[in-house]
């Protein structure tokens, strides 16, 4: 059985990870992940200075607005600090990667779920490939792209899209060995779907996906979205002189 941590408990072995960990930005007063042998997160508990903070943060979670981007989030609970005269806010979880747990708490954020009414899915039989083919056929890094091209490589790739009202409006793919390696590739939201973060949630929980942990390297080229993705932890390449490629760039013309 899992025990409640108290600050006693905070340094015994296998279950427990390091002490309570102060956070300085506002929130929690501090922090602390119980995990299991095979390092996957088991629970997080937040310790509050006040129960009113508590309650607050745990009904954020109880409407489903921080759910680490892939219903990891199993429930909920509060109760008094028997230490202080603070409150301490329990989240359980369904066992997650410690890569996807730490991703959901980068600086820029948890994985949240995308606005209301917007869905993100990873199911093929919901991703419009005609939909797809009509977005990337006009972008600049697949101008012309063939139809056949476009459902070979969504075929053959990993692939998450954003619906709404029905409709593809976002897409992102990564091909990859599962092993150690992922490509990001054809990241995009339609104009008129823009600016509610919608590119973020369906990378983020691409880079969360179980199938997607402990890969030694993730590569992606944009033009212009640095700034997007430097916010999920991405960097420019440490030594780009070490990098070669065949490119056509033609090859749809």
């Amino acid at each position: 059985m899992i025990r409640r941590p108290t600050p006693q408990s905070a340094t015994a072995p296998s279950y427990f990870e390091g002490k309570w960990t102060t956070v300085e930005d506002g929130g929690p007063v501090q922090m602390f992940y119980e995990v299991a042998p095979d390092g996957s997160v088991l629970r997080q508990i937040e310790r509050f200075s006040d129960g009113r903070a508590a309650r607050d943060e745990l009904s954020t979670y109880a409407d489903g607005l921080s759910d680490y981007g892939r219903g990891s989030l199993h429930e909920v609970s509060f109760w008094e600090s028997e230490w202080d005269d603070g409150a301490v806010v329990e989240l359980s979880l369904k066992p997650i990667s410690r890569a996807a747990f730490e991703l959901a708490w980068r600086d820029a954020g948890g994985l949240v779920a995308p606005p209301p009414g917007y869905e993100l899915t990873e199911d093929p039989a919901r991703i419009d490939v005609a939909a797809a083919h009509a977005y990337l056929a006009r972008s600049y890094w697949s101008r012309g792209i063939p139809l056949a091209t476009v459902e070979r490589a969504l075929a053959n790739s990993l692939c998450i899209a954003t619906c709404h009202g029905g409709e593809l409006v976002g897409l992102a793919r990564v091909v990859t060995d599962r092993a150690t390696f992922a490509y990001l590739a054809d990241v995009y939201v339609l104009e008129e779907h823009r600016g509610r973060g919608l590119a973020r949630a369906m990378v983020a929980q691409l880079q969360a996906h179980p199938e997607l942990q402990g890969l030694r390297r993730w590569l992606l080229f944009t033009a212009d979205a640095h700034a997007l993705y430097e916010q999920l932890g991405w960097k420019p390449l440490a030594h780009p002189e070490r990098g070669m490629e065949q490119h056509d760039p033609d090859i749809y013309a």
